[in-house]
């Protein structure tokens, strides 16, 4: 997903951004690379904690350690920006 997508997406949808839409762009990306999904799924996951299909980030509801490793990559990337 591109910035402006991004910035639609919460605007549509929550009616506000309150975070950095172009880092948040490129730590999906990152993230997404390094796990072989697409940003999308990664975004989705990150702001409404959407299951991604493969990869085994929630049980039960919950997020598993993988899905909390996704989590703090994302956050590692979008910081070090």
């Amino acid at each position: 997903m591109k910035a402006n997508e991004i910035e639609k997406y919460l605007m549509d949808t929550y009616g506000k951004v309150v975070h950095d839409v172009n880092r948040m762009e490129v730590a999906c990306e990152e993230v997404a690379y390094i796990h072989d999904v697409k940003p999308k799924e990664i975004f989705h996951f990150m702001v409404e904690n959407k299951s991604i299909e493969g990869l085994h980030t929630h049980s039960y509801g919950f997020n598993t350690a993988y899905g909390r490793q996704l989590k703090a990559q994302f956050s590692v990337m979008y910081d070090s920006m």
